[in-house]
């Protein structure tokens, strides 16, 4: 994206951080109010986010820019889950491991943190029922505080399991991992048969608070004492948890950047490339660098932080190797093996770490 953007946007930053925020402000209106149709919009993404932590009203006016290419917010979902191949790959590389340790049990549990609406434990389900490696008993724990999403991910898993012809159990649980209590704590610890944990794109949104601090390595310790066969974490790589604002719009600008080329590169429309870039991924970054500190929930962290994390917890990393990296039939994006975690990468820089634990 444009030097001269990012330039701008570090000299705004450099104002806050100075407490001058009108000098912020005039530059970041200025930037928002310069963008004309067809421009590069990651200037005025970016300027809005800003502008959210000095003016709320001005974010309002700067949002007006941005209705310009919408999209219906279901077609938006469909076109990220099925589309956008950072989220797809992420899905089909993380079910080929979850089934490794699946296989050969006549029972047992998948816990799948922010299931959503249930599409990747379908597809666990379809993939395991074509390779004939399916159990003949299996519990779903879907983890998700959206309760319409959760309902919808009960329908869609039980459906699918009806299909292949497993015995289904499906157990909701409709809050954030950090808010379980000890009773849920001791539920999901009874649990018969081996457990495996996925997560994919949800546990950079455990809170960090004024009161309780980073929850994020005791929501580890807490998976950890379930004892687990497997973890596997899919996760954007870049760091957004660090609290210097500068450092995260250098991290925010580079990571976004590099996703905001790869739309570019996917075959859709520009509405849907506009819409995927400001109506998508500008939420994410406008909590990333428009909230305050103990607001904000987008703390996406890299693969060598979440390595750290997992370490402490008492975690094992298991580092992949090359019969993990089958790359996808087409597309904009490649599979490699990093120093612990897969890489799904564009440009030969990683947009997602996928990474495997015991």
């Amino acid at each position: 994206m444009p030097d001269s953007n990012f330039a701008s946007l570090a000299q705004a930053v450099s104002h806050l951080e100075a407490g001058s925020q009108q000098q912020a402000r005039q530059i970041l209106v200025d930037m928002v109010s310069c963008t004309k149709h067809g421009d590069d919009l990651s200037g005025m993404i970016f300027a809005s986010a800003l502008l959210k932590r000095i003016d709320a009203d001005s974010h309002a006016h700067t949002n007006l820019y941005l209705q310009d290419y919408a999209l219906p917010q279901i077609e938006l979902f469909n076109l990220m889950v099925n589309k956008f191949p950072f989220v797809k790959e992420a899905g089909r590389i993380a079910n080929s491991l979850l089934a490794r340790h699946v296989r050969g049990h006549e029972e047992a549990v998948v816990m799948d943190i922010g299931i959503g609406s249930g599409q990747q434990v379908a597809a666990l389900l379809r993939q395991m029922e074509e390779t004939q490696t399916l159990p003949r008993k299996l519990t779903v724990v879907g983890v998700e505080p959206a309760l319409a999403s959760l309902h919808a991910a009960e329908l869609t898993v039980r459906g699918v399991a009806a299909a292949v012809g497993v015995d289904l159990e499906f157990i909701p649980i409709a809050k954030c991992l950090e808010d379980l209590d000890e009773a849920e704590w001791a539920e999901l610890q009874a649990l018969p048969g081996p457990l495996v944990i996925n997560e994919a794109f949800s546990l950079h949104h455990v809170a960090t608070s004024l009161m309780r601090g980073d929850c994020k390595d005791k929501v580890l310790r807490r998976l950890h004492a379930l004892k687990p066969k497997a973890f596997v974490l899919c996760e954007p790589h870049s760091d957004h948890h660090t609290s210097v604002l500068s450092a995260r719009l250098e991290n925010c600008w580079r990571h976004f950047g590099l996703a905001f080329r790869a739309i570019d590169q996917m075959e859709i429309s520009q509405l849907e490339k506009n819409s995927l870039k400001t109506h998508f991924f500008s939420r994410e970054i406008e909590d990333i660098l428009g909230k305050d500190e103990y607001r904000r929930v987008e703390r996406h962290e890299t693969a060598a932080m979440w390595m750290g994390r997992l370490r402490r917890a008492g975690f094992r990393v298991l580092a992949p190797g090359p019969e993990n990296a089958q790359q996808p039939s087409a597309g904009i994006t490649s599979v490699s093996v990093r120093d612990g975690y897969l890489g799904l990468d564009f440009g030969h820089q990683t947009l997602v770490a996928v990474i495997q634990a015991v």
